[in-house]
C-alpha cells in the first residue's frame, strides 16, 4: 500500500496557524476602515473555505484508509482459518501415512491388504498396487499440502505487514483530520469576530458620516446666516467699520429688526428708540452711553453729516427727542414709535426733523 500525498502533512498547520495570528492581529488594530476589515475578512473566509476543503479531502482519505484497514484485517482472519484448516488436514495426512509405513514395515503388505481389499489371496498383486497407490496419493497429497500451508504461511505474513501500514496509515490520516479540524475551528472563530468587527466598524463610520452630515449642515446653516446678515447689512448699506465694536452693535441693532416698540422697552423683547442704541452698543462692549436720546446727543463727539460712518448716531428734533443708527448709504436701523416695530429706513437722512450727528 502506498501512502497517500495527504500523509506528507510536514509544517502546514504551523503554517497556516501563524498566518491566522498575524491576520488577526492585523485587523486588531484601533479604528481600521471598513474597507480593511472587509479585505480581512476575505482573507479569513478563504483560508475558512481552504481548510474546510482540506479537511474533507483528509476525512475522505481517513474513510478509505478505515476501510482499506477493515478489509485487511478480515483478509488476515481468513487467512489465519484457512491456514488452521491445513495445519489440520496436514497433522492427520501425517499420522495417516506414517501409520500406514509403520504397517507396512511392520508385518509386510499382505496383511495391510487384507485389511482395506478382499480376502481373496488371488487378489495378492492387485491389492499391493492399489496400496501403494492410495500410500503415495496420500504422500503427494502431503507435499501439496505442506506446499500450500507454507505459501500461505508467506501470504499470512505479508497480510500482517499490510495490516500494521494500514493502521499506521489510518493513525496519521486520523492525527491529520484532527489537526485540521482544530485549524477549521479557530478560522471560524476569527471570521465570527471579524464579522463582528466589520459590523462595529460600519455602525462607527455611519455615526461618524452624521456627525460630519450634522456638522456640515451647522456650517451651512452659519454660512446662510452670515450670509443673511451680510446681505441685510449689504441692502442697507453700510461700509465695514474698522471699530469691532461700532460695527457689531450696528450687527445687533439689525438683528433685533421686526421687535415691537414699547415705550422704555430695553431689550431683548422690544425697544425706544434709545434703548435699542443702548441695547446694540452694550452687546458690543460699549456701556458708557447714557439711556435717554438727548443726553446720547451730549456725550458723542459732533460730527459732519458727510463724516458719517456706520455706527454713528442721528438725532432728530429740537429739543433731541429720537435717535437712530446709521448704517450706510443714507439708511438707519431705529425703533421708531408706539405701533411700530424696529426698522430700517432709508431716508433716515433726509427726513425732516434730523439734527445733528454724534459718534460714539
Amino acid at each position: 500500500m502506498s501512502r497517500s500525498p495527504a500523509l506528507r502533512r510536514g509544517p502546514v498547520a504551523s503554517a497556516m496557524a501563524l498566518v491566522l495570528v498575524v491576520a488577526f492581529a492585523a485587523a486588531a488594530v484601533a479604528n481600521p476602515s471598513s474597507s480593511e476589515v472587509r479585505g480581512d475578512l476575505r482573507a479569513a473566509e478563504a483560508r475558512y473555505d481552504e481548510i474546510d476543503q482540506q479537511r474533507g479531502q483528509a476525512q475522505n482519505a481517513y474513510n478509505d484508509a478505515l476501510g482499506e484497514l477493515e478489509y485487511a484485517e478480515a483478509t488476515l482472519a481468513a487467512l489465519q482459518g484457512d491456514l488452521e484448516e491445513l495445519r489440520e488436514e496436514a497433522a492427520t495426512l501425517t499420522v495417516s501415512v506414517g501409520d500406514h509405513v509403520r504397517l507396512l514395515h511392520k508385518v509386510g503388505p499382505g496383511v495391510e491388504l487384507s485389511t482395506l481389499v478382499s480376502n481373496d489371496p488371488s487378489d495378492l498383486g492387485l491389492r499391493s498396487t492399489t496400496l501403494r497407490q492410495i500410500l503415495d496419493r496420500q504422500t503427494t497429497d502431503l507435499e501439496q499440502l505442506t506446499a500450500t500451508n507454507t505459501a500461505i504461511a508467506a501470504a499470512e505474513m505479508r497480510q500482517t505487514e499490510t495490516v500494521a501500514l494500514a493502521e499506521e496509515v489510518t493513525a496519521e490520516l486520523e492525527e491529520r483530520s484532527a489537526e485540521l479540524q482544530e485549524l477549521f475551528a479557530t478560522t471560524a472563530e476569527e471570521v465570527a469576530e471579524l464579522e463582528e468587527l466589520l459590523e462595529l466598524t460600519v455602525q462607527r463610520e455611519e455615526e461618524e458620516a452624521a456627525r460630519q452630515r450634522e456638522l456640515e449642515r451647522q456650517r451651512e446653516l452659519a454660512r446662510q446666516r452670515a450670509t443673511t446678515s451680510t446681505s441685510s447689512v449689504a441692502a442697507a448699506g453700510p461700509a465695514p467699520s474698522t471699530r469691532s465694536s461700532v460695527g457689531g452693535a450696528v450687527q445687533v441693532a439689525l438683528g433685533q429688526v421686526g421687535k415691537p416698540y414699547a415705550w422704555g422697552g430695553s431689550g431683548p423683547g422690544s425697544f425706544d428708540c434709545s434703548g435699542l442704541v443702548t441695547y446694540a452698543y452694550r452687546a458690543a462692549g460699549v456701556t458708557h452711553l447714557p439711556r435717554s436720546s438727548s443726553a446720547m446727543y451730549s456725550a458723542t463727539t459732533r460730527i459732519s453729516r458727510s463724516d458719517l460712518r456706520p455706527g454713528d448716531l442721528v438725532f432728530y428734533h429740537s429739543p433731541v427727542s429720537h435717535v437712530a443708527i446709521y448704517i450706510g448709504n443714507g439708511q438707519v436701523v431705529e425703533a421708531p414709535n408706539s405701533g411700530n416695530n424696529v426698522r430700517v429706513r432709508s431716508d433716515g437722512l433726509t427726513r425732516r426733523g434730523v439734527v445733528g450727528f454724534g459718534r460714539v
